[in-house]
């Protein structure tokens, strides 16, 4: 059996990105700059409109970033979303580090 590999599917392809290197770069920028829409994003952090959407969309969905508000523009009747990076509380590195003990309490009431 021979593996084969994205890259290798289409000659003459070029592979794309790394992961999650879009994703630092909107990190990074958001850090700086505060909440901005999905078009000011990809200006600011100098990638495609096309794939701060996609990555944004992501982001939101898995719970990274968090719509901070609404703009209206000059130039267009709808309101802009505004995005920022999500406040995550102090608890959630330890209630996500002990999560084995979570387990074994889950585990032990099962054996009840």
């Amino acid at each position: 059996m021979t593996l084969v590999f994205t890259s290798q599917r289409t000659a003459g392809a070029t592979p794309g990105r790394p992961a999650g290197e879009v994703r630092s770069v909107i990190v990074s920028t958001l850090r700086e700059s505060g909440p901005l829409a999905q078009r000011d994003l990809a200006r600011h952090a100098q990638i495609g409109v096309q794939a701060v959407r996609r990555t944004v969309d992501n982001m939101v969905r898995c719970g990274a970033l968090v719509v901070a508000g609404q703009e209206k523009r000059d130039h267009s009747r709808k309101w802009v979303a505004l995005y920022d990076l999500a406040q995550h509380s102090a608890d959630d590195g330890a209630r996500q580090s002990h999560g084995w003990e979570d387990l074994a309490r889950c585990v032990q009431s099962w054996a009840r």
